[in-house]
């Protein structure tokens, strides 16, 4: 049950992949649509009197609350990127569980815990921008009445239907994804891994690479943010003055964090994604010892080892791509070249000349 509950979750996944993906080549349509943010004047009067070394964690504690990214550094966005905690930056489905946690635990009867999550639902669709949120808590409320499985596969085929899909499709897919693993029910480091096999089919569809060690990194990261969380949202309200100090000191230490591990990414090899090493890793999780040796002494380009080669493209090329923002990546010494009319807010792409 296990098996076939992942492989479907998986091949679901890959096949609204590769129809974004290819929807996105066809018309070189927004493959990151703009989402609206949610706004909160008591947050911009707190940041006026921020110094810039304050403000900068204090973006990042905004972001968490509104998914409003635009004045995120972009050295500490970047560092959160490769590490593969830009959900950090969204209230998502991993927000609101982790907030969520501690209060359902305050709760003994179960009309208590369905009050509350009804509230949560009702809060969340009245709030502008913010899908993954509405669709996390909608998943709440039918896994109350129904098990994990059933109650996320009945949210989920609404939402698809009637919901979020059509604004957020790469939203949507995400969530399907990374929650299908969550309730399969696997534990310890089965599902670690099956994270970074997911963390791999994402870098592969945006001709990005990874590194080995998020397999290390990403569950400590993601379990210390979880348990930061509802330390956040308490004090980000009605935000005294000791309540700003001491949220903008939790954000600048995990911040620290995030630093430290980025810096470690060098220390092993960057891996470019490729359909040959998706299927690599397959067979080391599935435990096929014997192809994984044979696939790994037949694959020579898995490693990328230099990015300082300089992009070569002809005039001609160049003057179609005039009016379109562009992301360039060395994949097996090869640059590849994403472009779209539309600047995407979540990388540093610039405009071509």
């Amino acid at each position: 049950m296990k098996l076939s509950w992942l492989n479907w979750i998986f091949l679901i996944s890959i096949t609204l992949l590769i129809s974004l993906t290819w929807h996105e080549k066809l018309h070189l349509n927004k493959f990151y649509p703009y989402q609206r943010s949610l706004k909160l004047q008591y947050l911009e009067e707190k940041e006026e009197n921020l110094s810039k070394k304050d403000s900068k964690a204090f973006q990042v504690w905004k972001s968490i609350l509104t998914g409003n990214t635009k004045k995120i550094d972009k050295t500490i966005k970047d560092q959160y990127s490769r590490l593969a905690l830009s959900h950090v930056f969204t209230p998502s489905g991993f927000h609101l569980t982790a907030v969520m946690s501690p209060f359902i635990k305050i709760f003994s009867k179960k009309i208590f815990k369905l009050i509350f999550i009804i509230l949560i639902c009702i809060l969340a669709f009245n709030l502008n921008g913010l899908l993954a949120l509405k669709r996390m808590s909608l998943i709440k409320l039918f896994q109350f009445y129904l098990s994990n499985k059933i109650g996320f596969l009945s949210a989920i085929t609404l939402d698809l239907i009637f919901g979020t899909f059509k604004n957020s499709p790469l939203s949507f897919t995400y969530s399907f994804l990374f929650l299908g693993i969550i309730y399969s029910d696997l534990t310890g480091i089965r599902i670690i891994f099956l994270f970074f096999f997911a963390q791999m089919l994402i870098a592969f569809f945006q001709s990005s690479t990874i590194s080995l060690l998020l397999i290390v990194w990403s569950p400590i990261l993601n379990l210390f943010f979880g348990l930061l969380l509802p330390i956040i949202f308490l004090l980000s309200f009605p935000m005294f003055d000791w309540q700003l100090k001491s949220g903008i000191f939790l954000i600048e230490k995990f911040n620290m964090i995030v630093e430290l591990a980025d810096k470690t990414l060098t220390y092993l090899p960057i891996l470019e994604m490729s359909l040959f090493t998706l299927i690599i890793f397959l067979f080391f999780i599935k435990r096929k010892s014997k192809l994984l040796i044979f696939l790994l002494l037949i694959n020579s380009n898995g490693v990328n080892k230099s990015t300082t080669n300089k992009m070569k493209r002809s005039k001609y090329e160049l003057s179609h791509l005039d009016k379109f923002y562009c992301s360039r990546a060395l994949t097996t010494g090869i640059w590849q070249i994403s472009c779209s009319p539309y600047k995407r807010r979540s990388t540093s792409n610039k405009k071509i000349n």
